[in-house]
Protein backbone atom coordinates (compact mmCIF):
# COMPACT_ATOMS: atom_id res chain seq x y z
CA UNK A 1 0.00 0.00 0.00
CA UNK A 2 2.83 2.40 0.74
CA UNK A 3 4.06 2.15 -2.85
CA UNK A 4 0.57 2.86 -4.19
CA UNK A 5 0.30 5.93 -1.96
CA UNK A 6 3.65 7.20 -3.21
CA UNK A 7 2.57 6.69 -6.83
CA UNK A 8 -0.75 8.43 -6.18
CA UNK A 9 1.07 11.34 -4.56
CA UNK A 10 3.34 11.84 -7.57
CA UNK A 11 6.46 10.18 -6.14
CA UNK A 12 7.39 7.53 -8.73
CA UNK A 13 10.92 7.16 -7.32
CA UNK A 14 9.55 6.42 -3.84
CA UNK A 15 6.99 4.01 -5.29
CA UNK A 16 9.65 2.27 -7.38
CA UNK A 17 11.89 1.88 -4.34
CA UNK A 18 9.08 0.28 -2.36
CA UNK A 19 7.89 -1.91 -5.24
CA UNK A 20 11.31 -3.16 -6.37
CA UNK A 21 11.21 -6.25 -4.10
CA UNK A 22 7.74 -7.16 -5.42
CA UNK A 23 8.93 -6.85 -9.00
CA UNK A 24 12.05 -8.89 -8.29
CA UNK A 25 10.38 -11.65 -6.30
CA UNK A 26 7.24 -11.98 -8.44
CA UNK A 27 4.91 -11.45 -5.49
CA UNK A 28 1.24 -12.23 -6.11
CA UNK A 29 0.37 -8.56 -5.60
CA UNK A 30 2.11 -7.74 -8.88
CA UNK A 31 -0.92 -8.97 -10.82
CA UNK A 32 -3.13 -6.29 -9.34
CA UNK A 33 -0.49 -3.56 -9.37
CA UNK A 34 1.32 -4.40 -12.63
CA UNK A 35 0.30 -1.29 -14.59
CA UNK A 36 0.88 1.31 -11.83
CA UNK A 37 4.16 -0.40 -10.93
CA UNK A 38 5.37 -0.34 -14.55
CA UNK A 39 4.42 3.34 -14.84
CA UNK A 40 6.31 4.15 -11.64
CA UNK A 41 9.43 2.31 -12.87
CA UNK A 42 9.19 4.14 -16.21
CA UNK A 43 8.86 7.51 -14.49
CA UNK A 44 11.75 6.65 -12.17
CA UNK A 45 13.98 5.92 -15.16
CA UNK A 46 13.97 2.13 -14.77
CA UNK A 47 12.50 0.85 -18.04
CA UNK A 48 14.08 -2.60 -17.64
CA UNK A 49 11.99 -3.32 -14.55
CA UNK A 50 8.92 -1.89 -16.29
CA UNK A 51 9.54 -4.21 -19.25
CA UNK A 52 9.91 -7.18 -16.91
CA UNK A 53 6.58 -6.39 -15.28
CA UNK A 54 4.90 -5.96 -18.64
CA UNK A 55 6.26 -9.33 -19.74
CA UNK A 56 4.27 -10.93 -16.94
CA UNK A 57 1.03 -9.69 -18.49
CA UNK A 58 1.41 -11.78 -21.60
CA UNK A 59 -0.65 -14.64 -20.20
CA UNK A 60 -3.74 -12.39 -20.11
CA UNK A 61 -3.57 -11.37 -23.78
CA UNK A 62 -6.21 -13.84 -24.90
CA UNK A 63 -8.78 -12.13 -22.69
CA UNK A 64 -8.31 -8.80 -24.45
CA UNK A 65 -8.28 -9.76 -28.11
CA UNK A 66 -4.54 -10.46 -28.18
CA UNK A 67 -3.13 -7.31 -26.57
CA UNK A 68 -2.92 -5.78 -23.11
CA UNK A 69 -2.14 -2.38 -21.63
CA UNK A 70 1.38 -3.74 -21.25
CA UNK A 71 1.70 -3.83 -25.05
CA UNK A 72 0.71 -0.15 -25.16
CA UNK A 73 3.29 0.84 -22.55
CA UNK A 74 5.96 -1.32 -24.19
CA UNK A 75 5.27 0.42 -27.53
CA UNK A 76 5.56 3.83 -25.85
CA UNK A 77 8.78 2.76 -24.16
CA UNK A 78 10.27 1.51 -27.45
CA UNK A 79 9.36 4.77 -29.19
CA UNK A 80 10.88 6.82 -26.37
CA UNK A 81 14.22 5.05 -26.77
CA UNK A 82 14.10 5.45 -30.57
CA UNK A 83 13.33 1.81 -31.42
CA UNK A 84 10.56 2.65 -33.86
CA UNK A 85 10.53 -0.76 -35.54
CA UNK A 86 9.71 -2.40 -32.19
CA UNK A 87 7.24 0.38 -31.32
CA UNK A 88 5.42 -0.10 -34.64
CA UNK A 89 5.30 -3.88 -34.24
CA UNK A 90 3.79 -3.60 -30.75
CA UNK A 91 1.40 -0.86 -31.85
CA UNK A 92 0.17 -3.03 -34.74
CA UNK A 93 -0.67 -5.80 -32.27
CA UNK A 94 -2.73 -3.36 -30.20
CA UNK A 95 -4.54 -1.86 -33.17
CA UNK A 96 -5.45 -5.29 -34.60
CA UNK A 97 -6.55 -6.61 -31.21
CA UNK A 98 -8.65 -3.65 -30.12
CA UNK A 99 -10.07 -2.22 -33.35
CA UNK A 100 -13.31 -4.17 -32.92
CA UNK A 101 -13.71 -3.63 -29.18
CA UNK A 102 -17.17 -2.70 -27.92
CA UNK A 103 -15.63 0.59 -26.89
CA UNK A 104 -12.34 1.42 -28.61
CA UNK A 105 -9.79 2.51 -25.99
CA UNK A 106 -8.17 5.93 -26.50
CA UNK A 107 -4.75 4.26 -26.78
CA UNK A 108 -5.75 2.85 -30.18
CA UNK A 109 -5.45 6.30 -31.80
CA UNK A 110 -2.01 6.73 -30.27
CA UNK A 111 -0.97 3.26 -31.48
CA UNK A 112 -2.27 4.01 -35.00
CA UNK A 113 -0.08 7.12 -35.04
CA UNK A 114 2.93 4.98 -34.08
CA UNK A 115 2.13 2.51 -36.86
CA UNK A 116 1.95 5.33 -39.40
CA UNK A 117 5.13 7.01 -38.15
CA UNK A 118 8.07 6.59 -40.50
Amino acid sequence: MAGAKRARDGDPRGAADLWRPLARDGDLAVGVLRTPMARAFDAAGEPDLANALDGGALETRSRWGGATVSDVTAARRAAARGDFARARALAEVVVRAWRSADRVPPAVAEMRALVERR
